[in-house]
């Protein structure tokens, strides 16, 4: 039987309405506290003090590689940032403007040396990736997934 109690987060004390299951709390944070990574000593650390720490560099699926830095503008919920953005603007000496992207010269998305990356717009960019796409007759993207024939 599901029920709601007032319930005070433990990072914060802010009191708020939390839903139960068999008498035990949903969640222990309030959002903004989840949101900001604060975490209860009981919990768990984050970062550098966490027992699963690897250094702060991961790649994703695409093949992009990402550096935990909680304080820069462009992180992620989870405090990481591409490489190519932080390289390409220490290479420029500022941050990059709104609506743009790090743009890879040879195409290779670790290859994050200075002189193969470049400031684009987003759109300019977004334009010139869409033409590598494969389309069908009617000048639509393929789905990534695998499209099967019907035979009679």
């Amino acid at each position: 039987m599901r029920k709601h109690i007032y319930h005070a987060c433990i990072s914060c004390g802010k009191v708020r309405l939390v839903q139960t299951r068999n008498g035990k709390t949903r969640s222990l944070m309030c959002k903004s506290c989840s949101k900001t990574g604060v975490r209860h000593p009981q919990y768990g650390k984050i970062g550098k003090e966490s027992a699963n720490w690897k250094g702060g560099e991961t790649t994703d699926k695409r093949g992009y590689i990402f550096i935990y830095n909680l304080e820069h503008p462009r992180a992620d919920s989870k405090g990481y940032v591409k490489r190519a953005i932080i390289v390409l603007e220490s290479k420029l000496g500022r941050p990059l403007l709104d609506g743009c992207d790090a743009h890879h010269l040879n195409e290779i998305k670790g290859d994050d040396r200075p002189d193969n990356l470049e400031e684009r717009k987003h759109s300019t960019h977004a334009r010139q990736h869409s033409y590598m796409k494969p389309r069908n007759n009617n000048g639509q993207f393929y789905d990534d997934r695998v499209v099967t024939m019907r035979t009679k």
